[in-house]
């Protein structure tokens, strides 16, 4: 038998990664979340409100209110997903901030009462907050002791 060349092992190292980004702060989340509920709600709506055009203001009112329900538990997927610092109330307050945000911006357009602006301004607040809390829990990272 001819002589074998030893075999050469190269050391394995479990180190973590210098160059690794660091974790993103809790508030960090707050505002990502607000800006992934914005931009899914406009998505969301321009495609529920061109698809029930003319139907009775009922339906388009609880069209609409689904679709910022349903983009503000995307966005609480997000964080709950990612944002490992971030908890719970993180993802609702986003979701109540992009909620006052929208009210902000069609208040000018709103023909009705104030106690009618108030009351829409509350229920988008508490829609887009469930709406979130609900993405979280669904997603959110347990972490292991």
């Amino acid at each position: 038998m001819e002589s074998e060349k030893p075999r050469r092992r190269l050391p394995v190292l479990n180190a973590k990664d210098d160059d690794a980004p660091e974790e993103r702060p809790a508030w960090h989340w707050v505002v990502l979340g607000a800006a992934a509920t914005l931009l899914v709600w406009l998505l969301l709506a321009s495609l529920v409100n061109s698809a029930i055009r003319g139907a009775s203001p009922f339906i388009a009112l609880v069209a609409n209110a689904l679709a910022l329900g349903l983009s503000a538990a995307l966005a609480g997927a997000m964080i709950g997903r990612f944002g490992t610092k971030a908890g719970i109330g993180h993802a609702t307050a986003a979701g109540a901030i992009t909620a006052a945000f929208g009210c902000a911006l069609a208040l000018k357009s709103m023909t009705a009462s104030a106690a009618t602006a108030a009351l829409t301004f509350v229920l988008a607040i508490a829609i887009a907050a469930a709406g979130a809390a609900a993405g979280h829990r669904l997603t959110r990272r347990r972490v292991r002791a």
